[in-house]
């Protein structure tokens, strides 16, 4: 895809890699370059709306497949498969920058106990990355009933404060944590989560489009100006 915003308008140039988040390091044109219906240039727009165009969900290779999500996203989110360095889901347009990480009621009740280390390099691991959450397929009561006491047989047994705390730290540390309810629910908040992205490059894109680069003055104009 082009990086010239519309006729006329110098191309942007590329931002250092050194700071900045992975959606400004990537470009904003890499963004809509995964979206179908957007072409080359802001003004090359079909008549879909932003909602109704498809885009593309790269689900990591190591998650279940068929992936339980799959079935509940909308018509427009075309699944592909790939390696994900961090997440289990990601926009296929740019990996590093929107990421969502799976997790079931079990799954996360193992992070939170005999897997903490290992989760926890994840999390760090997710501060390289623009945007990223973890989203449960279950309910933060679930998970806190789970390590209750008197809870059935073969559950984790881990406190519920020590669920909380967790919980608490994590979020404030790190990233969102979604209780999404179900795997349904968790799905419809993921593709959300991943669509917004799209929809915030967009905005940002048509705002470039619009008031272009601001023009230097030139020696003329310094020196009537000083003169005045």
């Amino acid at each position: 895809m082009s990086n010239r915003l519309a006729s006329g308008v110098p191309s942007i140039p590329p931002i250092p890699s050194i700071g900045g988040s992975a959606l400004e390091k990537s470009g904003i044109s890499k963004v809509l370059g995964g979206i179908e219906g957007i072409g080359g240039k802001c003004g090359s727009r079909t008549e879909k709306s932003p909602a109704a165009r498809s885009f593309r969900i790269l689900i990591d290779n190591r998650e279940p497949a068929p992936h339980p999500w799959e079935k509940h996203f909308s018509d427009a989110a075309r699944v592909e498969w790939g390696t994900l360095e961090t997440g289990d889901v990601a926009l296929a347009a740019l990996t590093d920058g929107v990421v969502v990480e799976r997790k079931t009621v079990p799954d996360f009740l193992a992070c939170v106990g005999r897997e903490r280390e290992r989760f926890e390099r994840e999390l760090r691991r997710s501060r390289y990355v623009g945007r990223f959450i973890v989203v449960v397929e279950g309910t933060l009561w679930q998970c806190l009933q789970a390590g209750a006491p008197g809870a059935p047989a073969g559950r984790t047994g881990i406190h519920p404060n020590a669920v909380l705390g967790t919980v608490a730290a994590w979020t404030r540390r790190f990233c969102p944590i979604v209780f999404a309810g179900d795997t349904a629910t968790a799905a419809r908040m993921a593709e959300a989560f991943l669509r917004g992205q799209i929809k915030d490059a967009e905005r940002q894109s048509k705002a470039l489009a619009f008031t272009g680069p601001s023009q230097p003055e030139t020696s003329t104009q310094v020196a009537g100006a000083a003169s005045s």
